[in-house]
């Protein structure tokens, strides 16, 4: 028959209330761990820039079957045309701008908005069949756009993926850390100490609340991988062949320049059978000289839903503004805008844009109720009223359409 020792016997009721007390803390509030001031910024400054080295060591060139070191700063919109033309003293507007204190969003030069480690020196050269002209001539050029936007979309996720993997991992480690400071404490409160407790090591395998939120961004993030990297083969194979097999792309173009460059990722729901899923479309909102061009693409089995999509804005200017700005608000925050269309803006439509880009949960089918382009569409108004007597009702229903 074995005999417990009391002295020990209580040393380990005293281990367990205080790894209880260690425990139920951090549970009941997971930010507790950081109640060191500066730990959380500090943790999140050293992820940001480990993330950072690792994308640029990581940098090959996007097109296939090529080993060359990528240039730095590949554009996915056209710099010389897109990007120049809507910029104002040589700057845009965006969330991917500098920004001041408390500030969301912020001013970025043309020259170095819209860039990536995308394509070798040699490849750079394929874009300058529609750059040069500064313009597209057929749907295979618009082909390319989307191919590099694509690129630029694996790229980015490529880097969150590697965040998130970072985050993990440092967070994990720092999270046991603090816990394991606080089960100490709590064992001095208690009379103890790691190694009257006999402690030798300690383990935390659960996952908590912002652990399970990293594991699902992580898990989506490469699902959305997979699919990029199955629409990048789609769209070369086309672009390749020289014709319309895997890959489908729909452009709309109107004339007027909307003040506004974008490329990115806009997610729709589409129903297949009896269940709905979620289509991912690369789009761009493309100004040039007097026009702009709207483009979405996807793999060539969902033409049929990407045309159906298209079909609710056309036929009035208002509804394509609705449509780019559905796209701002629920698709890409890769958009650089005219500085004097935010400056514009009050406080308040400021907030909401925020608000909707970036806490909403809603896609590019949503209607905005925001409105960002407000002066372009009494510009519109303006043009139509000055065709004469034959456009008035065209434009009273305009007029309408803004109240």
């Amino acid at each position: 028959m074995n005999v417990i020792n009391p002295d020990d016997a209580l040393n380990l009721v005293k281990t367990i209330l205080a790894f209880d007390r260690s425990i139920a803390e951090f549970e009941a509030n997971e930010n507790v761990i950081f109640a060191g001031g500066n730990d959380l910024p500090k943790l999140i400054h050293s992820i940001k820039n480990k993330a950072v080295e690792d994308c640029d060591k990581a940098a090959l060139c996007f097109y296939p079957e090529c080993d060359k070191r990528s240039i730095k700063n590949s554009h996915t919109i056209q710099e010389s045309s897109s990007l120049k033309q809507t910029a104002e003293s040589g700057h845009l507007i965006s969330p991917t701008g500098r920004t001041e204190k408390d500030s969301w969003i912020g001013k970025i030069g043309y020259h170095k908005a819209s860039v990536f480690p995308g394509f070798c020196t040699f490849h750079e050269n394929i874009f300058q069949e529609f750059e040069a002209q500064k313009d597209f001539k057929d749907e295979r050029q618009i082909g390319l756009q989307l191919f590099r936007t694509i690129c630029r979309e694996i790229s980015v996720n490529q880097e969150v993926k590697r965040s998130l993997l970072k985050w993990l991992d440092v967070y994990v480690g720092f999270r046991n850390q603090k816990l394991d400071e606080r089960f100490y404490s709590e064992l001095a409160k208690l009379g103890l100490d790691k190694n009257s407790a006999g402690i030798i090591s300690s383990s935390y395998k659960f996952d908590n609340g912002i652990v399970r939120y990293l594991k699902k961004y992580l898990l989506s993030t490469r699902k959305y991988l997979r699919t990029l990297y199955r629409l990048k083969s789609a769209a070369f194979n086309d672009i390749k062949q020289g014709k319309e097999e895997r890959f489908f792309c729909h452009a709309v173009v109107i004339d007027t320049e909307i003040p506004v460059c974008l490329a990115g990722r806009g997610g729709i729901g589409v129903k297949y059978g009896a269940g709905v899923q979620k289509l991912n479309l690369i789009i761009n909102v493309l100004p040039l000289q007097g026009k702009t061009y709207l483009v979405a693409g996807s793999f060539h089995k969902h033409k049929k839903h990407i045309e159906k999509y298209f079909e609710r804005y056309i036929g009035s200017p208002f509804n394509l503004l609705t449509l780019v700005e559905s796209w701002m608000l629920y698709g890409s925050d890769h958009w650089f805008l005219k500085p004097s269309v935010w400056e514009a803006l009050d406080d308040i439509h400021r907030q909401k844009i925020f608000n909707e880009l970036y806490r909403s949960q809603k896609n590019i089918v949503a209607f905005p109720e925001i409105m960002i382009f407000k002066g372009l569409r009494l510009e519109i108004i303006k043009k139509y009223k000055g065709l004469g007597p034959e456009h008035s009702i065209i434009a009273g229903q305009l007029e309408a359409l803004m109240n």
